[in-house]
C-alpha cells in the first residue's frame, strides 16, 4: 500500500481547548494541575519536567493555564466541599504558611468577609513593609467521608471556619 498524499495529514483535527482563549488542550492543564496538588511539584519543577520532552514553556505560561483551568475544577472542589459537610463527624485542623506579599492587593469584595479580611491584613502588611504574613490552611476531613477539604485564610480569624461550617449540623474534632 502507498502511503497517504502529504497535503493529507495523518492525525484527526486536534479538538479545541476547554479554556476559553488557550492554544493548549485539557490534558495539558490536567497535567499541571495533577502536577500541583496531587503530587506538590512547583511550577518551576514542573518546567524542567516538560523541558525534559522537547517542550520548553515559560513559567508564567504554566501559571495562566493553571489559572485559566480553575473554573474547570470548581464544581469537583464544591461537591467535595458538600460530601465532607454532609458527614456527622468532621474532623480539623490548621497549620500556618507563608504567604509572600503580592505587589498589588485585590480590592476588597463586598458582603465576602475572607475578601474583606485579606484586604485587612495585606494592606497592614504592606504599611509595616513586612514582605510576607502568616496565612493559615485550614483541612477539613469527615469521618465516614475519605475526603479532604483545605480553605486558605491569610490569618487566624475565624471568618474561615465561620463561613466553611456556616451550615454545618454536626460534631467538629478540632484541637
Amino acid at each position: 500500500s502507498s502511503p497517504a498524499p502529504r497535503h493529507l495529514h495523518p492525525f484527526p483535527p486536534r479538538r479545541s481547548s476547554d479554556l476559553d482563549g488557550d492554544r493548549y488542550g485539557t490534558g495539558v492543564a490536567a497535567e499541571i494541575i495533577t502536577g500541583k496538588y496531587s503530587y506538590h511539584t512547583p511550577i518551576y519543577r514542573q518546567q524542567d519536567m516538560f523541558a525534559g520532552s522537547g517542550w520548553t514553556p515559560g513559567r508564567s505560561t504554566l501559571l495562566n493555564i493553571l489559572t485559566a483551568a480553575a473554573f474547570v475544577i470548581e464544581p469537583l472542589i464544591a461537591h467535595f466541599k458538600r460530601a465532607v459537610l454532609a458527614d456527622d463527624i468532621i474532623g480539623t485542623d490548621d497549620t500556618h504558611v507563608t504567604l509572600i506579599l503580592p505587589e498589588t492587593i485585590p480590592k476588597p469584595e463586598p458582603n465576602d468577609p475572607k475578601s474583606q479580611r485579606a484586604h485587612e491584613v495585606l494592606s497592614k502588611a504592606i504599611t509595616e513593609k513586612r514582605r510576607s504574613v502568616m496565612a493559615r490552611m485550614w483541612a477539613y476531613r469527615g469521618i465516614t467521608v475519605p475526603l479532604n477539604v483545605f480553605d486558605f485564610t491569610v490569618s487566624r480569624h475565624r471568618d474561615g471556619p465561620e463561613i466553611m461550617l456556616a451550615d454545618y449540623r454536626g460534631v467538629l474534632q478540632a484541637d
